[in-house]
């Protein structure tokens, strides 16, 4: 509807809508640029940021659909893999483009229709790949017939990207290829289990002077079916320290994975739990824990002095009252003697 407010329910609602065309993905992504108020060369902008900081080397978007023929808009067969492996952490994503149809109900202005998913190694069919979960076809003149595939088997994920191709068919050939080849010569195995911890890090500011790190998504290597699995190591960097406050799941470092001593990949270290903002001893990586066990301690040693000597005060008072005691007797003694001296007469 025209001068309508575009909602984030309705653009996935209509970006589910998907046609083999591609045209009215084409004509929502545009809308949904104009509803967040942002000129193509911005959004083209930000595509490119994004795509930086996810670790693509050699790509430039123009536009956000992709339609054009312009080589200054271009991307290689590893970033697509890049931007692939990243979609697919998002669980919308990837619940998205493992699906082989889509339903589309019934509208005021249309009947209910069923979209087929392009992706025909995913789809039933004599190009079927078992176990395919993604990701996304691509056509333009200049491109050609182009396929970001990803599949699963045995715990081992492989993408496969074929860019240029002749036919459509070739697209999934090629990619049905690579991944035949990866499943028959690579295995993938886990070096380190999920949330296994990474040792401590140092706090300043925090309630805790240390705090548990751990590897989230564990830790896993691909290799060479003949590979010797005791090759496969890892090396845990960390950050120095990080100040208080700060949320688990924070990233803090990296563990490396290395095959026979060669750096093959790394995973993402983080905070194992929240550490609180502490007293203003903690600048000095002192725990509140510590500072007060420490305040504590030396305040029973200070109760203790004051104890012991209340204890010799009072000791001390009582030695005295003694003595004096001892004195009154000896005076009265002495009285009483030169008394009884005096009654009887004796001159001593």
């Amino acid at each position: 509807k025209k001068h309508a407010i575009l909602r984030m329910s309705s653009e996935l609602y209509i970006l589910r809508g998907i046609t083999k065309g591609g045209g009215l993905v084409k004509n929502r992504i545009e809308e949904i640029r104009n509803a967040r108020g942002l000129r193509q060369e911005e959004f083209a902008k930000a595509m490119n940021k994004k795509a930086k900081e996810i670790g693509c080397k050699h790509t430039n978007f123009i536009n956000p659909n992709g339609f054009t023929n312009d080589a200054i808009h271009h991307t290689t067969a590893r970033d697509m893999a890049t931007i692939a492996l990243y979609g697919m952490q998002k669980k919308d994503f990837a619940k998205i483009v493992k699906k082989k149809s889509y339903t589309l109900q019934a509208t005021n202005k249309n009947k209910q229709r069923t979209f087929e998913t392009t992706n025909k190694l995913l789809a039933d069919g004599p190009l079927h790949y078992d176990g395919t979960i993604g990701v996304k076809t691509g056509f333009m003149a200049l491109s050609g017939q182009c396929f970001v595939g990803m599949a699963e088997r045995d715990g081992m994920t492989l993408i496969g990207v074929s860019l240029g191709c002749e036919t459509e068919e070739d697209r999934f050939k090629d990619v049905a290829k690579l991944f035949d080849y990866g499943f028959d010569n690579y295995k993938s195995f886990r070096i380190m289990a999920e949330n296994e911890s990474t040792g401590d890090i140092k706090v300043k500011y925090g309630h805790n002077t240390f705090v548990e790190t751990v590897v989230p998504d564990g830790a896993y290597i691909t290799m060479p079916k003949s590979g010797d699995e005791s090759l496969a190591t890892t090396e845990v960097e960390l950050k120095d320290h990080v100040d208080a406050p700060i949320k688990k799941g924070t990233k803090v470092g990296v563990c490396k994975i290395y095959e026979n001593e060669k750096k093959v990949g790394q995973t993402d270290v983080v905070i194992a739990r929240d550490v609180k903002k502490g007293g203003p001893w903690t600048a000095l990586y002192i725990s509140d824990m510590a500072f007060y066990i420490a305040a504590g301690v030396l305040v029973l040693f200070l109760l203790l002095i004051i104890f012991i000597k209340s204890r010799k005060r009072k000791a001390r008072k009582r030695r005295e009252e003694q003595r004096r005691r001892q004195r009154e007797a000896r005076a009265m003694q002495i009285a009483a003697e030169r008394k009884d001296k005096e009654r009887r007469g004796w001159p001593y």
